[in-house]
């Protein structure tokens, strides 16, 4: 059996509008303590983020501890939700329009089946790369949620809407020879 443990990223600063380069806060600096408390004792062979900042910065200090680098794969980041440099105050039309037709998007912004192919392509590849090995993965609240509506169709805007204030927030997908066979929350946030 191996281990994926996904780790949605501690609070970020929203005043950032980059979504590449938005910091944490101080609180969520703190809550990383969160994710090394939860990840203590599990035996991890590799460690692997988004390039994004807020991900990045919240694996980091439990990669450190334990001697690992982190390998960044773009395809764990966050959705774009619409061109370069333009964002959305208000997301309460915006995700439930997504959830509810997966193709859906604005212009220069991906749909949530563009995050699902390249969030299960990103696993697939990382579990190929470490057989046997159970991982840790930095990413995003709506990109964790879309690759766990892949793999359990009853995990939907609900559920989404349940997790977008848990902040860090962590899930644990195990897999037999490839093949998903399960998965539980720990709800580390503050």
């Amino acid at each position: 059996m191996q281990r994926v443990y996904w780790i949605r990223h501690a609070e970020s600063d929203h005043s950032v509008h980059s979504d590449a380069l938005r910091p944490l806060t101080a609180r969520g600096l703190e809550g990383r303590h969160r994710v090394e408390e939860y990840l203590a004792g599990h035996a991890v062979g590799a460690v692997l983020s988004s390039p994004y900042r807020r991900a990045h910065d919240t694996v980091q200090p439990f990669a450190a501890s334990r001697g690992l680098q982190i390998l960044c794969d773009d395809r764990f980041r966050e959705r774009r939700v619409a061109g370069e440099g333009e964002w959305i105050e208000d997301f309460s039309d915006f995700s439930p329009r997504q959830w509810a037709d997966f193709s859906y998007h604005l212009p220069g912004g991906e749909s949530l089946a563009q995050v699902e192919e390249r969030m299960v392509e990103g696993l697939q590849d990382a579990l190929a790369a470490h057989p046997g090995e159970d991982l840790v993965i930095g990413t995003h609240g709506t990109a964790l949620c879309v690759l766990i509506h892949h793999f359990v169709l009853a995990f939907g805007l609900e559920q989404f809407a349940e997790m977008v204030e848990k902040l860090p927030w962590a899930v644990c997908m195990t897999f037999e020879e490839g093949r998903f066979s399960g998965w539980e929350v720990a709800d580390i946030s503050y």
